[in-house]
């Protein structure tokens, strides 16, 4: 499916092969170098283009919203400020889809954030939404991207994309304790600020 970058010399790439995330992103705000753009492909491609399978189901669609959120690093790389790049790539991965799904296909992208819905209330009924369907969607959609970084990334895996703890702590890192601990402290959070806008009409 896809191939590893083979731009680099096999001494540079033992060299950078060496380096963990951190430091790679540190060395690429400061040299710009392609390789390293390269290094971050070989280790989480993979695990990108599985995110955008979740969103889209069709792998050609998949395969290109990966190369495009590959491209788009040798600019936000130097821009932000990343403290767990893991983490902060599947957030990228997964707000690159959620745009593309909006353009090619609005109705798959409300069906999305329904589906948080309808499971998060079998799910210890956390969220209770009485207002219309469509506005439920975006109040959804905007209250998940104002949750901290860990807490959305984890309750999006299991609601958007039906992973389990085990799954989420694979994918992002997270010790498991800390997985659970993210997901009943977001979908509480949620709670809070639903409760929050109801009363602000």
């Amino acid at each position: 499916m896809f191939l590893k970058s083979q731009t680099y010399c096999s001494k540079k790439r033992a060299l950078l092969n060496r380096q963990n995330d951190e430091e790679l992103i540190s060395r690429y705000k400061t040299t710009q170098e392609k390789e390293i753009i390269g290094e971050l492909f070989d280790r989480y491609i993979h695990l990108v283009f599985s995110a955008c399978m979740k969103f889209f189901r069709h792998e050609e669609n998949a395969r290109d919203a990966a190369m495009e959120i590959f491209e788009s690093l040798e600019e936000k790389l130097v821009k932000y400020d990343i403290a767990n790049f893991k983490g902060w790539l599947y957030t990228t991965a997964r707000n690159h889809c959620l745009m593309g799904l909006r353009k090619i296909k609005p109705e798959v992208h409300h069906e999305k954030i329904e589906n948080l819905q309808k499971n998060s209330v079998e799910n210890e009924g956390i969220l209770h939404l009485d207002i219309e369907q469509q506005v439920n969607s975006e109040l959804v959609l905007k209250l998940l991207d104002e949750l901290k970084h860990e807490q959305r990334i984890c309750v999006e895996l299991m609601y958007l994309c039906g992973k389990s703890y085990k799954d989420i702590a694979e994918e992002t890192g997270f010790g498991l304790k800390n997985v659970k601990s993210f997901i009943q402290n977001g979908k509480r959070n949620l709670r809070i600020m639903i409760g929050q806008s109801d009363a602000k009409h």
